[in-house]
């Protein structure tokens, strides 16, 4: 962990314009109606970024507690919020470590690969039964991830993109490290 902090955050939505938040927003909506087998209304989401997949659910009439381990972000997705009108509740967490003071949900989710980050079995062990403590009887999870066959086949050793801006113009160059034993990706990024 420790990507997504100062500028970064700031700049990611840019980053990140391009992606089908109100279509994602709406597989987990219908998977909520598919598999929750009572009514969904409360959900907690991890690795929240600014907020883009919990405003889209609010809107189709969610209540959310979304989370992320970056302050910086959750910055961000506060100001958000502020300027929407929003009520999702946004609070800094470790999923690894998740401690949401006995709060319960009725299904918890994790989009773009977030639940990537934790990177050991001990670690998503750690936050699949974090994920449990908060979910209530019959609650379930809805996540997303990169698996290795996937990392392996479609991953980019350096890919370089270009954003502009009110500013100027921003490039970012990232660059990844396949770890095959230990099935990892390292992405490392660099902003101009």
């Amino acid at each position: 962990m420790g990507s997504y902090l100062g500028k970064h955050a700031e700049y990611y939505d840019i980053f990140y314009q391009d992606k089908p938040y109100a279509a994602e927003a709406a597989f987990v909506a219908d998977a909520l109606t598919r598999y929750c087998g009572r009514k969904c209304e409360i959900l907690l989401e991890l690795g929240c970024g600014t907020g883009q997949h919990a405003f889209e659910l609010e809107k189709m009439g969610y209540e959310i507690v979304a989370t992320d381990y970056s302050e910086d972000l959750l910055d961000v997705a506060k100001r958000k919020a502020k300027e929407k009108n929003s009520r999702v509740k946004f609070s800094q967490q470790d999923m690894r470590n998740l401690n949401l003071r006995g709060e319960t949900f009725d299904a918890a989710y994790c989009l773009f690969d977030s639940i990537g980050y934790v990177q050991t079995n001990f670690a998503l062990n750690l936050a699949l039964n974090g994920i449990r403590r908060h979910l209530r009887p019959k609650g379930i999870f809805i996540f997303e991830f990169w698996h290795a066959a996937a990392m392996i086949k479609n991953y980019e050793p350096v890919r370089e993109r270009n954003w502009k801006t009110a500013d100027g113009e921003i490039r970012r160059v990232s660059k990844t490290r396949l770890d095959i034993p230990l099935q990892l990706a390292e992405v490392t990024y660099s902003r101009f």
